[in-house]
């Protein structure tokens, strides 16, 4: 059952890119991923400031077949449309592992039919349908978001060093998806007190998950700068 609500969502998304337009900001992000990839994430105003490292992945997806093509001495349109229409399908794979992890946590958590409920309602949500597909920071956010709380429960749960360093790995990639993605920071700190519960290996864990947050931070603050001018 799993997998045909997977396979549906896919085909949702799939189908439904025949008929959905570019949004107004969907070129701005795709723009910038594009700088990004190729090592020169700078933005250029205002109007770009909301775009995130995140969108590089749009990029790549979009022009790796391109390269593909290219070599076979196929032609490709290397329009900002088409392009940013290709860049779609790494929003959609994103999505479906998002839905992976919706039932996965809801399965660890309540059993198997209440996991299906879950994700029946994450693949026939008109947000997540709506937002599946498009080349913006809103479907890798709540991605990213999912997966660092995911993987903080596990460490709370279960510790151990591994989780511990997957714990920080994924929050401090979070903050490549959205700004709003610091909060998760907040979040985690009021979450400490159920540490005080667990064995003196998990505080051992987590004086070291902080440690890592600490060097995860760090390299994140250029990222999320002010936008420079050019």
């Amino acid at each position: 059952m799993c997998g045909v609500l997977l396979s549906l969502l896919l085909l949702l998304h799939i189908t439904s890119l025949r008929h959905k337009g570019l949004t107004t900001d969907e070129l701005l992000h795709y723009q910038y991923g594009d700088r990004a990839s190729h090592s020169s994430p700078r933005r250029t105003g205002v109007t770009d400031s909301s775009t995130m490292p995140f969108s590089a992945l749009h990029t790549m997806t979009s022009q790796s077949p391109a390269i593909v093509a290219n070599n076979s001495g196929l032609s490709v349109d290397k329009s900002w449309i088409a392009q940013i229409k290709r860049g779609r399908y790494a929003t959609i794979a994103l999505s479906l592992i998002l839905a992976a992890y919706v039932f996965t946590w809801c399965y660890q958590l309540y059993g198997r039919q209440a996991a299906l409920l879950s994700l029946s309602l994450y693949v026939f949500d008109p947000n997540f349908l709506a937002h599946g597909q498009l080349v913006t920071a809103d479907l890798p956010a709540a991605l990213m978001i999912t997966i660092a709380l995911y993987h903080f429960w596990q460490f709370l749960k279960l510790g151990g060093k591994e989780r511990a360093l997957l714990s920080a790995t994924t929050l401090g990639l979070s903050q490549l998806a959205k700004y709003s993605c610091v909060y998760l920071y907040p979040d985690i700190c009021v979450d400490r007190r159920d540490l005080s519960t667990l064995h003196d290996t998990s505080r051992t864990c987590h004086v070291q998950l902080a440690r890592q947050l600490d060097l995860l931070a760090t390299p994140l603050v250029p990222c999320c700068s002010a936008p420079s001018q050019e």
